[in-house]
């Protein structure tokens, strides 16, 4: 997405830099949001992506009720957006990190420290 993205403001496309760049700010990203919950714990709600997918109206009514409330007129919002814009209907997206100049060594030595934060290198 990122590439297609420069494409349109760049006259030089670099997958690689783009890979690198977004890396290196979705590295930060974390950094900032994994400090900003150990200041204020009670502020921010993880949400897995894989339990997202799986369990897309659990995760998205908790979520609702950790930030604002849930209505019923949200709540039906959210299963009527459900229901018109089901995964299994998208068009899948197939990327390689190689293509970006990026190695799953290298991102996972990037992101070491988060994915030990999560429990993701537990090797279960």
């Amino acid at each position: 997405m990122y590439v297609e993205t420069w494409r349109i403001y760049s006259d030089r496309l670099d997958p690689s830099e783009a890979g690198r760049y977004t890396a290196h700010y979705y590295g930060e990203a974390l950094e900032r949001v994994r400090a900003a919950t150990r200041r204020e714990p009670g502020r921010f709600l993880d949400v897995e992506y894989e339990d997202l997918v799986k369990r897309q109206m659990r995760r998205s009514s908790g979520s609702m009720r950790f930030s604002a409330g849930r209505s019923r007129r949200s709540a039906g919002r959210l299963r009527a957006l459900a229901s018109d814009n089901p995964r299994d209907k998208r068009k899948p997206h197939h990327y390689q990190i190689e293509s970006f100049g990026l190695t799953r060594a290298g991102l996972a030595e990037a992101y070491a420290d988060y994915r030990a934060s999560r429990g993701y290198d537990r090797g279960d």
